[in-house]
Parts: C-alpha cells; structure tokens; sequence
C-alpha cells in the first residue's frame, strides 16, 4: 500500500493505530470512511494517489476488483 511507504512503521504495519497520527497528511476533507464511492473523490483530492480496492473471498479462494482506478501513477491496492 503506497500509504505504507510513504509513512513506514517497522513493526505491526497491519495496525492502523500507527498511521492515526500522519492521517491529516492527506486531504479527507468531506471523506466518509469505509464508503467505496468515497474513493473516487478521495482521488480527486489527491492527484498525486490512485487506488484500486480488491475483495478476497477466504471461503470461496478468489479476488474480485471493487474499485478500480483510472489513473495509473502512485498506485495503491488495497484487499478487502
């Protein structure tokens, strides 16, 4: 996830908690989290950022694309 590398922790980099504190490096403004549709004007705020979620079914053993970016620089891919 580009978040990660543009704010590394070495250690638990799965907990969110360590990534609280540089959230308002990136315009969320009128951002409702865990929205999808949210996405595409999380972009449009962030020119520099395109992101691509991915569903994974455990039970089923697939991955599906939920949101797919049209951009194609600073890419961050999500699974969900």
């Amino acid at each position: 996830m580009q978040f990660l590398r543009i704010h590394t922790c070495k250690t638990r980099l799965t907990k969110s908690m360590y990534y609280i504190k540089h959230l308002n490096t990136l315009n969320t403004d009128g951002i409702e989290f865990h929205e999808i549709r949210q996405i595409q004007k999380f972009e449009a705020q962030s020119e520099h950022l395109s992101i691509n979620v991915l569903y994974y079914d455990c039970d089923d053993k697939y991955i599906a694309p939920l949101y797919v970016s049209k951009r194609e620089t600073g890419s961050i891919t999500l699974i969900f």
